[in-house]
């Protein structure tokens, strides 16, 4: 591995859990990762607003919802933003930030600074479905698909595009994002 076992109890000690909104009353940044459901997600910015500092940053990892729906209401909407991690996170490298019409300058520089601190390829992206990077893999997974109902094996299609030049084929995407 790449840390020692006493490297990595220092890093697991360092985290926490909790159920209990209060305790994230003085953190400097929350990224809430709640299934992809508008009212669950509103729920839960609801609480940070009222359990957060006024200036932590409160980003939704949301991606394909509009996050002006998700920030509707919420207090000190500059704050807000979107951090879309690309699954698995910690081997795809893309973070798409994705700022509301009032997201404070402040707040945007904090999700490209998080991203460089996290060996992340931030890229701004406009509030539209799927992004920049869903909207382009559902056309991609869609002709993919096409070509196996067509009798395209698998494999086959995965070996091309690696050979076209990209890290793994869509369905080996596929299975290693679950």
């Amino acid at each position: 591995g790449k840390l020692t076992a006493t490297q990595a109890q220092a890093l697991t000690d360092g985290v926490t859990g909790t159920t209990d909104y209060a305790a994230l009353s003085d953190v400097d940044l929350v990224i809430e990762a709640v299934f992809e459901e508008i009212g669950v997600k509103r729920a839960v910015f609801a609480e940070l607003g009222r359990h957060c500092r006024a200036d932590a940053v409160l980003a939704t990892n949301t991606s394909y919802l509009d996050p002006r729906l998700i920030a509707e209401g919420l207090p000190q909407a500059g704050r807000f933003l979107g951090l879309h991690f690309f699954s698995p996170a910690n081997v795809m490298k893309l973070l798409e930030i994705v700022p509301v019409p009032e997201t404070s300058d402040q707040t945007l520089a904090t999700g490209f600074a998080l991203a460089r601190l996290l060996g992340k390829m931030p890229v701004k992206a406009g509030i539209c479905e799927g992004f920049i990077g869903n909207r382009i893999l559902k056309r991609y997974r869609m002709a993919a698909e096409a070509l196996v109902r067509r009798g395209v094996a698998i494999a086959d299609i995965d070996a091309a595009m690696r050979d076209y030049g990209f890290a793994m084929g869509p369905f080996e995407a596929q299975d290693l994002g679950g």
